[in-house]
């Protein structure tokens, strides 16, 4: 924006913005702007294709030129002062990504020169969009897990270690939940991975379900799965949600008239009680899923110091 704006020989004023276009909702969503006044902010944050000058380059995917105010321009405010516009619709591959909504003095006139220059420039833009959304696809698939769509064990440890840094500063609780599910290689046994993987996405589903939004889930890898719940008061509360989870999984499952049938054991550490890092909390809370096992499966147990003679 800064570059397109500064350009000398274009005779544009200092000011504009850039829309990206979510095509699924018809939408242009305001990303990029520049000395734009608060109510223009308000009332152009989100516009519908089709609406104001730049719906219009959205909908009809051809450049909207308007030397004043007119008719086309259903956006309008106390104070807003006389002006025209060049709005240029961004595609790449006849898809579009978005507007590039340039602003021109009142009675401007238009240009070829000028209008070309502001096409190539929103076919640079298109290139350099396209990059950042495939690198932050290539990013997110290497922080997600490809069966479930959780996050990743990678993924998973970055966030318990910036919510311990939260907590620290909040002066907060938190828990950490360590779940790896009983039966499940019984059911790979006998039903075979296909049905194993379609539980395990089915077992994820059911547990997010459980959750508060600050909550966070990644699965670790095989069967077990990871949880943060943040700002817990009270060690009851975690056990409730740990209960809750059991409850959820142990309920029927049907994939291709199979019936598997799994449970779920949940060790569970707390911090600060536990550990101050990630490491400590994970180790206890996988400790106390170890007893767990032990002692019959298919419940919850909160960290006790006595669980380290288990393992001795």
């Amino acid at each position: 924006m800064d570059i397109i704006i500064s350009v000398p020989w274009l005779t544009i004023q200092p000011k504009g913005s850039i829309f990206l276009a979510d095509e699924d909702n018809k939408v242009l969503n305001l990303t990029v702007q520049r000395n734009l006044s608060p109510p223009l902010l308000s009332l152009c944050n989100q516009i519908d294709y089709g609406y104001c000058l730049c719906g219009r380059a959205a909908r009809d995917r051809a450049v909207v030129f308007a030397p004043s105010i007119d008719a086309r321009h259903d956006v309008s405010f106390d104070g807003i002062k006389p002006h025209g516009h060049f709005c240029v619709p961004i595609e790449s591959l006849g898809k579009l990504l978005g507007v590039l909504n340039l602003y021109v003095s009142h009675g401007h006139d238009r240009d070829e020169d000028e209008e070309h220059f502001l096409v190539t420039f929103a076919n640079t833009l298109a290139g350099i969009i396209e990059r950042k959304k495939a690198e932050e696809k290539i990013g997110k698939m290497a922080r997600t897990d490809a069966l479930t769509q959780l996050p990743n064990r990678a993924a998973f440890l970055e966030r318990l270690h910036q919510e311990i840094i939260r907590a620290k500063r909040q002066d907060e609780c938190l828990a950490v939940l360590f779940i790896d599910l009983d039966g499940f290689k019984k059911v790979n046994d006998n039903h075979g991975h296909q049905v194993g993987d379609e539980l395990l996405v089915m077992v994820g589903t059911r547990i997010s379900k459980c959750l508060r939004e600050s909550d966070v889930i990644g699965r670790m890898g095989g069967d077990e799965f990871c949880l943060i719940l943040p700002n817990i008061s009270l060690q009851s509360d975690t056990e409730r949600v740990a209960k809750k989870i059991i409850q959820v999984v142990n309920e029927p499952y049907l994939i291709d008239e199979i019936s598997p049938k799994v449970g779920a054991s949940i060790g569970i550490s707390l911090y600060p009680e536990h550990g101050n890092d990630s490491a400590s909390l994970l180790k206890k809370a996988d400790l106390s899923l170890y007893a767990v096992k032990q002692c019959g499966r298919n419940h919850c147990q909160v960290y006790q110091p006595e669980f380290e003679e288990i393992l001795s």
